[in-house]
């Protein structure tokens, strides 16, 4: 899967840019959407939200590691 298709697939649930970003930079940096200052309920909108479990897992399933 392409970044571009990640993307599409957070644009098809109704993020904006900001939220495209916000999401791209929590999983890059292995850190929850939540912050000290705001949590995601706040900030994302609800049809994404309720995505993000399953593009998680589906993005999880693409590579493991193996000691």
């Amino acid at each position: 899967m392409r970044i571009e298709e990640i993307r599409q697939r957070l644009r098809d649930h109704g993020a904006k840019p900001c939220h495209e970003e916000r999401v791209l930079r929590a999983w890059s940096q292995v850190r929850s959407l939540d912050t000290r200052r705001q949590r995601a309920e706040d900030f994302l909108p609800l049809e994404l939200r309720s995505a993000l479990p399953a593009i998680t897992a589906e993005l999880q399933s693409l590579a493991r590691l193996q000691s």
